[in-house]
């Protein structure tokens, strides 16, 4: 309940016209219904007739219903003009969340990643999750980092997913210049691979370390050991997914890259607001529905 109210208020606060000035047309409705109002109180009579005799020759129902075409032409022009403007207050999903969000993968290569609790051992595995993870963001960029005691990009952001691939799996701890695990050499590269655009970070380790993520800059973790990251209980700030024998990791990982990536485009207004207008034309179908019925004659 909480939640639900929170969403409304959310709404209620988000909520504007993405073609205010079709309210304008207000006005005209107003002047077109008393135009109607005015029109059905007269007579083709009156230029031949004394108003006073009129007025009492005339036959005048004594109470109006309450469903009358003048009223259901007034309610009409109301919701169609209010259609017209745009009602709005969610935005448009970005198609682009999901497989064009920038991402920079960060491998962690220690010695300890070669062992083999994990066949044929945790970095082939942790290789295999990252190209399962390339082949379900067909054409996203993606740039590739290495660290240990030093930091090294080994590609720039790019959508060759090939490229990627065929560096990730000659990669091996016997490349870098130090042993270590500096997250934070390697979270201040990737932000500069990234840019202002911004993006995503994947760390892929097998040790977790308390980081100061830099700002703007949305980092996950992938946990390369078989102990689970609930037994582990990491003291990080970062998101962190264990690795599963199944492809549980890769879609909480893409969830995550998804909703971060959606978020910044809303926070930069990247983003376009959804047209809410379209759903006010289901009860204006349902009221046109009632002109057929008999009597429902709206005179000009």
């Amino acid at each position: 309940m909480v939640e639900f109210h929170g969403d409304l208020l959310e709404a209620l606060q988000a909520f504007h016209f993405l073609r205010p000035w079709w309210l304008l047309a207000m006005p005209l409705a107003w002047y077109i219904k008393r135009a109607l109002e005015r029109r059905a109180v007269q007579s083709d009579w009156r230029e031949h007739i004394d108003p006073t005799l009129l007025e009492a020759l005339l036959l005048r129902p004594a109470e109006e219903a309450r469903l009358t075409p003048r009223r259901l032409a007034t309610v009409m022009m109301l919701i169609w003009v209010l259609a017209l403007a745009g009602p709005s207050w969610q935005r448009q999903p970005s198609p682009l969340s999901e497989n064009q969000a920038p991402l920079v993968i960060a491998l962690h290569l220690s010695e300890s990643m070669l062992q083999r609790d994990l066949r044929p051992s945790r970095l082939a595995h942790a290789k295999h999750k990252l190209s399962d993870l390339l082949r379900r963001r067909p054409g996203a960029p993606v740039a590739l980092v290495v660290y240990g005691g030093s930091a090294h990009t080994v590609l720039p952001l790019t959508e060759d997913h090939d490229v990627v691939d065929l560096y990730l799996r000659s990669l091996h701890p016997e490349i870098l210049p130090e042993p270590g695990n500096r997250t934070d050499l390697a979270l201040t590269l990737s932000a500069d691979l990234l840019g202002d655009g911004g993006g995503s970070v994947l760390l892929v380790s097998d040790q977790v370390t308390s980081v100061s993520v830099p700002e703007l800059l949305d980092v996950q973790m992938l946990l390369v050991t078989p102990l689970g990251v609930d037994t582990l209980n990491p003291s990080t700030q970062v998101a962190t997914t264990g690795i599963t024998l199944d492809n549980g990791d890769l879609e909480q990982l893409l969830n995550g890259i998804r909703h971060r990536w959606q978020n910044r485009l809303d926070e930069t207004e990247q983003a376009q607001w959804r047209d809410c207008g379209y759903y006010l034309l289901w009860p204006l179908m349902g009221l046109m529905l009632l002109w057929f019925r008999r009597g429902m004659v709206l005179p000009w």
